[in-house]
């Protein structure tokens, strides 16, 4: 029984990996590996979400740990584990 736990685990957190991956790749509609302001706005409207550019500029520097002013994979990995 404890190989099967530990299994189910391993796929349950390989679920996991992937539906974070796919939730980027929606973010990042350019696919050049960061989501910019643009990128998060047209998502955060898409889903119905109507925030100020002030906003989105906050959301993304709290997460953009290297300062290039877009969130890159391992930036939202951290955001979206914590």
């Amino acid at each position: 029984m404890e190989f099967l736990d530990v299994m189910a685990s391993k796929m349950g957190e390989n679920s996991f990996e992937d539906d974070l991956r796919d939730a980027f790749l929606i973010f990042d509609r350019d696919s050049n590996g960061y989501i910019s302001k643009r990128e998060l706005t047209f998502v955060m409207t898409s889903l119905g979400e109507h925030i100020t550019d002030t906003a989105i500029e906050k959301m993304i520097k709290e997460v953009d740990l290297d300062g290039d002013g877009r969130v890159n994979y391992e930036e939202f990995l951290r955001l979206m584990k914590k």
